[in-house]
């Protein structure tokens, strides 16, 4: 299987989070940009999430980043699941086309000319 990796942002109202998907090791991770030339990153490195020295007055402000980094994570893992699952039926249409393939050789072997 090739190496397939995608970097994804998720908005939740003003939150935005990135996710990689590192879907050959069945993987997600929060990750920011990083090395950013022209606006585009040329990297990316793990997301660390530092909840300190503030007041009350920003209970909110950290739920709703708590909230933002659930949303993404929840949908990273279920296109994750669903790409296994891809992957899953592909094999097995694979199988039964080789299966069937292989049955009909056989017939056609025990046919008389």
């Amino acid at each position: 299987m090739i190496k397939h990796i995608e970097i994804k942002s998720y908005l939740y109202g003003d939150i935005k989070v990135s996710i990689k998907t590192d879907y050959d090791k069945k993987e997600v991770s929060l990750v920011r940009a990083k090395n950013i030339m022209n606006g585009i990153p040329s990297d990316w490195e793990k997301m660390e999430y530092v909840f300190i020295g503030r007041g009350v007055e920003y209970r909110n402000g950290w739920l709703n980043v708590l909230h933002g980094i659930e949303y993404a994570i929840k949908e990273a893992f279920d296109e994750l699941e669903k790409y296994l699952k891809d992957i899953e039926k592909e094999k097995i249409s694979n199988v039964e086309a080789i299966l069937s393939e292989a049955t009909l050789i056989v017939k056609n072997k025990g046919k008389k000319k």
